[in-house]
């Protein structure tokens, strides 16, 4: 209880705080939002960015996130950065011709026009490669994704146990099993 409290008091915070959608920081190519607050910006808003605590000793994690476009553009995604790992892929599972479930790099991710973008376990997902050891639940990333018209989206997600769950007020989602 004293945790969900907390995480509306924060929630209440960051929204009196949060930028206006004509500062400056809005007008260039950078798409910012926080762990807490989704931000809309350029027609684009962010929800529920969360990145797994690396489990037992690998140098590896991902990253998720739920991007939903208002425009009338696709925007594509094509690589990224952050400040926890030295490499950053996009990833996709599929399943094989055997029926099994196979993590694979991909060039891109698109946002449709009017649509969505859904990073989740088991789904499309940000990799993050030979991380920084000692990360723990509440430590933050700071993501960058670079897009094909060389906009970069930013955004800061906390690091999650169960990335199922939302990073945000620990809604039902965190019932479901979750995956890499």
């Amino acid at each position: 209880m004293k945790k969900v409290i907390i995480a509306i008091s924060a929630i209440a915070f960051i929204s009196a705080c949060s930028q206006k959608a004509n500062s400056p920081a809005t007008q260039s190519n950078e798409i910012a939002t926080n762990e807490v607050a989704a931000i809309e910006t350029d027609g684009l808003k962010l929800e529920n960015p969360r990145v797994r605590v690396p489990m037992g000793g690998t140098d590896k994690t991902a990253a998720y996130v739920t991007i939903h476009n208002s425009t009338d553009k696709a925007v594509v995604i094509v690589g990224g950065e952050n400040d926890l790992s030295k490499r950053t892929e996009l990833h996709t599972h599929e399943k094989s011709a055997d029926g099994m479930m196979q993590m694979r790099k991909v060039d891109s991710f698109e946002v449709p026009a009017g649509g969505d973008l859904v990073l989740e376990p088991m789904g499309k997902h940000i990799m993050m490669f030979e991380i920084k050891p000692g990360l723990k639940e509440g430590d933050v990333a700071k993501i960058t994704l670079n897009t094909t018209d060389g906009k970069k989206i930013k955004f800061e997600a906390p690091l999650v146990v169960d990335p199922g769950q939302s990073a945000t007020m620990g809604d039902m989602k965190g019932m479901e099993k979750s995956g890499h």
